[in-house]
């Protein structure tokens, strides 16, 4: 090797060993990529882009199969979750269920009434006929006759779900019954509200506002107010004009007493240096939805089984940071057994005309898009309660196409417990792909191995491998 490379890489090894050792990380390096590697735009994720994710508008992404059958959209919040059906909705909070019946109802027919660009894609488990790409989302949604000549709207404002009920010409308020089904009982507070006890928090029905439009295209405030009466809540309306249509808006909010019990953790950002943000993280909230017998839905509860962890990531724009979603894709193990995947890395590559590249760790042994035959890490350890790495490429532009490999350090011994983590990513233009993490290390495929300490669960200093 010419001296002048040798002094580059060593110059390299030695920044990169300050950089990442602190950590107890290990470096794997494609060989053929050492002189072609440019820095890529990856940080991690701060409290300003954790809120970022928090803000992001309520959409309502309709039922291509990936949620329970009775369900026509689901809208996710941070903190909760909330189905809509033909004749009610559930709103699912950190551990706890609440229903809202339409009592009476023979249920009406949903609508989408205002589009969005982003769509959403579900890769949860290994079998890719279970998997939902380009998923349609929604700003407004509504379910149409739920009673004689009454539709009901729904849509997000200023961060809460509004719900109105749309009253046709010579329609009757009092055919409105919802049916509050919860462990809990309901009651009304002196400001008018309805408000059901949820385990961590509250479901709160605002005092409903109620108007029409006058022949000048004027709005009149009509009266409103709840009447509870047990788990049964009806509105009271004043006197209005039955010529005209009136709107019941009774604002929906749940507050939670515990900060993030719920929703998506962001851990690290990147950006293709054209304006499109990328982030990855965790979530608890894949769909929120229990499934049912017969339900095409893959995932259970929270992800797949009941306290799962799964992996989402996001592209947004970045001159439009809060409205400008572009896709968000899930991915994680299927089946009822609770698994925990955890994204902590994030590149990109315009290789292969924009290539994204997350990593992280799981104890899925059925992650998407794992071929074990020519996975670089092989098939899920067999060690009893082991996790292990992985890589995942996706496509950049729809988030689509995942290509996963596991990276396991344990070897292959069934008595081994693996504990490989990927902890940081980074790619070049040619699409090679550069993985630091940690682990046991005594099942990873060297090549020109710098050195391994005696006895110890690291490799010191970085060691070079090719995937």
């Amino acid at each position: 090797m010419p001296s002048v490379l040798t002094k580059w890489l060593s110059s390299v090894s030695s920044w990169l060993w300050q950089r990442f050792a602190p950590a107890g990380l290990v470096l794997l390096l494609p060989a053929a990529a050492l002189c072609q590697a440019r820095p890529v735009a990856t940080v991690p994720v701060s409290g300003g882009s954790t809120r970022l994710i928090s803000a992001m508008p309520m959409a309502f992404e309709e039922n291509d199969g990936q949620l329970a059958p009775t369900l026509a959209y689901m809208g996710r919040a941070q903190s909760y979750s909330v189905g809509i059906e033909r004749d009610g909705l559930s709103f699912f909070m950190p551990n706890s269920t609440i229903g809202v019946q339409f009592a009476g109802s023979h249920g009406g027919s949903p609508v989408s009434l205002s589009g969005l660009a982003y769509r959403s894609n579900y890769f949860i488990g290994s079998d890719p006929s279970r998997w939902h790409e380009g998923v349609a989302n929604y700003s407004r949604v509504g379910v149409r006759g739920i009673y004689p000549g009454i539709d009901t709207e729904f849509y997000e404002k200023n961060g809460e779900l509004e719900h109105d009920f749309v009253l046709a010409p010579g329609a009757d308020a009092r055919e409105i019954h919802l049916d509050l089904r919860s462990q809990r009982r309901a009651t009304l507070t002196t400001a008018g509200d309805a408000v059901i006890p949820a385990a961590g928090g509250e479901l709160r029905f605002r005092k409903p506002v109620a108007y029409q439009f006058d022949a000048q295209g004027r709005r009149v405030a009509v009266d409103a107010s709840y009447r509870l009466s047990g788990h049964n809540l009806r509105f009271e309306v004043g006197a209005y004009d039955r010529s005209r249509t009136l709107v019941i808006d009774p604002v929906i909010v749940f507050a939670t007493y515990v900060s993030g019990t719920a929703g998506s953790t962001p851990t690290q950002m990147a950006t293709d240096g054209s304006g499109t943000l990328f982030i990855i993280g965790s979530t608890t909230n894949v769909n929120g939805f229990p499934a049912l017998p017969g339900s095409a839905n893959p995932t259970k509860s929270v992800g797949t089984g009941s306290g799962s962890t799964n992996i989402f990531v996001a592209a947004l724009s970045s001159s439009q940071l809060g409205s400008a979603l572009k896709w968000l894709t899930f991915l994680g193990n299927s089946g009822a057994t609770t698994t925990t995947s955890v994204g902590t890395s994030i590149a990109f590559s315009s290789h292969s005309s924009g290539t994204l590249y997350i990593g992280g760790t799981t104890s899925a042994t059925g992650f998407p898009g794992v071929n074990t035959s020519t996975s670089f890490g092989g098939a899920f350890p067999t060690g009893s309660g082991s996790v292990t790495g992985f890589v995942t490429s996706l496509n950049a532009t729809t988030g689509t196409s995942p290509n996963s490999s596991y990276v396991s350090s344990s070897g292959p011994s069934a008595t081994v417990k693996d504990t490989t983590t990927v902890t940081g990513l980074a790619a070049d233009s040619s699409g090679d792909v550069f993985i630091s993490g940690h682990g046991l290390g005594i099942g990873l495929p060297l090549k020109n191995e710098l050195g391994k300490a005696s006895g110890s669960n690291s490799i010191v200093p970085p060691s070079v491998t090719a995937l």
